[in-house]
């Protein structure tokens, strides 16, 4: 995983760099403190007063059976919250990446209670997995941030090595359409029936990277890279967010990671969030 350094792309070199298999991490700066801050202070009112984040990393203790309830209501307000994008957009920046030329998806809270694991209906969250699976675009960079330290035992784990190597799965199985009326990401509770592409090969004989990090660094990697939210094996719940990009000219030039065993039908990228003047751009170009 590469670190960052003086030399570390940014812009286009870095979108080439990720299309090509990097992982790059971006130590903490000051956007990405701004946007970490912003998140807490939007789940402050549920699970703690601002600046307690170790209290709001036991909330399963006093939440119990109520956690995925409030979870679920803390996600969709941080997909609206003005300070929140806001901060996304400045993040991008820093790193060369112009949101007005970017679709970006909104940002999704990520919380891996202990053990959680465990719970049959939660499987799939677990599957090993290529976000291209879910048809999301082979251009497709993924933002990871954790809100505080993680550790090998409560991250996710990548598996570079089949990068650009196709591996048996089902995602021939994935609708998007059908996607979005039935299931929609994020949602509350694994659908029963639902399609949920997975590796299908025995990842443990795999080489696998856990993601170690310290809070408000900067993760990114392609939607194409495998990968796994591992097993959170410790007392306290695991706080991350996550946002996609799409360079927009990447996409209508067919620029991206190598699309190697996707199989899945239709497309996110109309659903991801734009500024107003990528999403002309956009409808002016596929007109």
């Amino acid at each position: 995983m590469k670190g960052a350094s003086s030399d570390t792309p940014s812009g286009a070199a870095l979108r080439r760099a990720i299309y090509r298999g990097a992982i790059v991490r971006f130590d903490a700066n000051a956007a990405s403190r701004r946007l970490r801050a912003s998140i807490v202070a939007c789940m402050s009112p549920e699970l703690g007063e601002l600046g307690e984040l170790e209290r709001m990393r036991r909330c399963h203790e006093r939440l119990g059976a109520r956690l995925f309830e409030v979870v679920t209501e803390l996600r969709a307000r941080l997909t609206t919250d003005p300070r929140v994008l806001a901060d996304v957009r400045a993040l991008l920046e820093t790193h060369g990446i112009d949101p007005e030329k970017t679709a970006i998806d909104v940002p999704r809270l990520r919380v891996i209670a202990p053990f959680a694991h465990r719970i049959p209906a939660a499987a799939p969250a677990y599957f090993a997995h290529r976000d291209t699976w879910y048809a999301n675009p082979d251009a497709q960079l993924n933002w990871w941030m954790p809100l505080h330290a993680v550790s090998a035992r409560d991250t996710f784990t990548l598996h570079p090595d089949v990068f650009a190597t196709p591996i048996a799965n089902d995602s021939e199985t994935f609708d998007y359409q059908t996607w979005k009326n039935e299931v929609g990401f994020q949602a509350r509770h694994s659908k029963v029936g639902a399609s949920y592409p997975r590796a299908l090969v025995d990842v443990g004989a795999l080489r696998a990277v856990p993601v170690v990090a310290r809070a408000a660094e900067v993760i990114v990697f392609s939607g194409a890279h495998l990968h796994r939210t591992g097993d959170n094996e410790t007392n306290r719940a695991r706080f991350s967010v996550d946002f996609r990009t799409v360079d927009l000219a990447d996409d209508r030039a067919g620029v991206g990671a190598p699309d190697v065993d996707d199989r899945s039908r239709g497309c996110t990228l109309a659903d991801y969030e734009m500024t107003s003047t990528s999403r002309s751009a956009e409808r002016g170009a596929r007109s």
